[in-house]
């Protein structure tokens, strides 16, 4: 309580821009927004290219609503039956069955995103040498580079047990994303030369309406650790709980539109699958500033494995091993 109150009487400028505490509100708002920043951000624009930019702004909006209220409903459960795990609380719920499924769902989902997140990795990194004149076999440097940063950086990242202890380098998942959003907006005047904006989609409804949808609500996907977030806030309530929500929602929802609509009207039809993988314009030669946002992607994709690790390992020791129970949230 009294760490609550010194929270509480601290200044405007103390709470927004002084050091990031175990527990604070901005800590767990960090959690959570990097752990929805990553893959699904950069499809964006493809989804914008589905959808026209109306609807695609219409369909990002309504995600990021379903984003928070499933946080809140998650967070709901946990605070009226103090339980800070996700399976825990999901099998408390709704049985045990749906808890295992649970288990085995969050197992899957966390190992396919780090297959992801490595195969980007090996995209980009080979990317960036070329941009910078280093000339070496591209599987060469896709091994190198997935297999430097598993040992040096996520193996050793991964054993921390509490989120919050990531509360640092998780603020580089948000000046990530302000960087190429800021990137992408500022380089649009140099496409418009050469596009034809005659074609723009701006309302599209066709078969892949729910394909545009589904990279729209992948892009707030954070749900699997907003319980952990929860246990580790001081002063634990709802109204706290319901701050981190929307914070971390709205901290993200308006790059994101800035993102998918000026990243599709900059490249049109010919829009990548990753923004950061585009052609730059005729006028550039060599796109600096976007290979700088490609550095800190590599990173920023680099921090959220070990970020999305503590869920998964907590589903195996439960599942597989039948380890009942929370493992101890401190080192």
């Amino acid at each position: 309580m009294e760490d609550y109150k010194a929270t509480h009487d601290r200044t405007f400028f103390q709470r927004t821009f002084g050091k990031v505490e175990r527990g604070s509100l901005r800590g767990a708002v960090l959690a959570l927004v990097s752990t929805a920043i990553g893959a699904g951000c950069l499809a964006l624009p493809v989804a914008f290219r589905f959808l026209g930019v109306i609807l695609g702004t219409i369909m990002l909006l309504f995600a990021s609503f379903c984003a928070y209220m499933g946080l809140m409903g998650v967070s709901l459960a946990g605070h009226k039956y103090r339980i800070y795990n996700y399976p825990d609380l999901v099998k408390h719920v709704l049985g045990s069955f749906w808890g295992y499924f649970l288990e085995l769902t969050i197992i899957t989902y966390v190992y396919g995103t780090l297959i992801g997140y490595q195969i980007m990795i090996g995209i980009f990194v080979p990317n960036i040498c070329s941009s910078v004149g280093i000339k070496v076999d591209s599987q060469e440097e896709r091994m190198i580079a997935m297999v430097g940063a598993n040992v040096l950086v996520m193996a050793p990242l991964a054993l921390f047990r509490q989120l919050s202890s990531l509360r640092v380098v998780s603020l580089l998942s948000a000046l990530t994303l302000v960087y190429i959003t800021v990137i992408v907006v500022a380089e649009f005047p140099y496409f418009v030369n050469q596009n034809d904006f005659s074609e723009v989609d701006l309302f599209k409804v066709d078969s892949n309406l729910f394909s545009g949808f589904a990279f729209c609500l992948y892009s707030f996907a954070c749900h699997t650790n907003v319980s952990q977030v929860q246990g580790e806030l001081r002063a634990n309530n709802l109204r706290r709980v319901s701050k981190v929500a929307m914070r971390a929602v709205g901290l993200i929802v308006v790059p994101y539109i800035a993102l998918g609509s000026f990243g599709y009207l900059s490249t049109l039809e010919e829009t990548p699958t990753l923004i950061l993988m585009r052609q730059p314009p005729t006028s550039i030669s060599n796109d600096w500033l976007m290979v700088v946002a490609r550095v800190l992607m590599t990173l920023t994709l680099v921090f959220a494995v070990p970020i999305n690790i503590p869920p998964c390992r907590a589903s195996i020791i439960k599942t597989l091993f039948r380890v009942e129970g929370t493992p101890p949230l401190s080192m």
